[in-house]
C-alpha cells in the first residue's frame, strides 16, 4: 500500500495563494480528501466509494469555475494564453479520469481505493503547487 494512502492529508501554508475563496474552496478539497480517506478505509461498499467519487467531482467541478472565472477577472488568460489553456486541459482531464471511476463503479466494477486516495491528493497538491500557483502569483502581482 502506498505510503500516501495511509497518512491523513494536511493543509499546507504553500498551498495558500492569497486568493481567499480560491484558497478555501482548496482547504474544502483537502478536507473531503481526508473525509474519503477515513470513510474508505477498510473494505467500503461500492456505494460508499461512489458516493464520495460523485461528491468530489461535484465539487471539482465548482470549484473549476471558480478558479476559471477569477483567472479571467484578473486577465491571466490573456496575459498567459499558453498556460491558462494548459490550466483548463488539466481541470477537463481530472474531470474525465474522475468520472471514469465513477463509469466504472456504476458498472460493478472495484476500484481499488488506495491508488484513487493516492491520485486525487498528488493531483491535487502537483495542481496547486504549479499550475494554481502560476494564477496566485500574477493576481499577487496586480496588487
Amino acid at each position: 500500500m502506498d505510503s500516501d494512502s495511509v497518512r491523513p492529508y494536511v493543509w499546507r501554508t504553500d498551498f495558500e495563494l492569497g486568493i481567499p475563496l480560491i484558497d478555501d474552496q482548496h482547504r474544502v478539497l483537502v478536507k473531503m480528501i481526508n473525509e474519503a480517506h477515513h470513510r474508505l478505509n477498510g473494505d467500503p461498499s461500492a456505494a460508499e466509494v461512489s458516493e464520495i467519487v460523485n461528491g468530489l467531482l461535484s465539487y471539482a467541478d465548482y470549484h473549476f469555475e471558480t478558479e476559471e472565472r477569477y483567472a479571467v477577472e484578473y486577465g491571466y488568460d490573456r496575459a498567459h494564453g499558453v498556460a491558462y489553456a494548459e490550466h483548463i486541459s488539466e481541470h477537463r482531464a481530472f474531470a474525465r479520469d474522475v468520472a471514469d471511476v465513477a463509469r466504472r463503479l456504476a458498472a460493478g466494477e472495484r476500484v481499488e481505493t488506495p491508488a484513487l486516495l493516492t491520485y486525487l491528493r498528488r493531483w491535487l497538491t502537483d495542481h496547486i503547487l504549479e499550475l494554481d500557483r502560476r494564477i496566485g502569483d500574477f493576481a499577487g502581482a496586480l496588487d
